[in-house]
């Protein structure tokens, strides 16, 4: 379960990509 204004992002290149699975979720008021 996510936390309320938080995003779990991923970027399209996959093993390039620097994302939620690596910095986590993302708070709304970073985006």
């Amino acid at each position: 379960m996510f936390k309320d204004n938080y995003y779990f992002m991923m970027g399209d290149n996959k093993p390039y990509s620097e994302d939620s699975r690596y910095l986590g979720l993302i708070p709304e008021r970073k985006m």
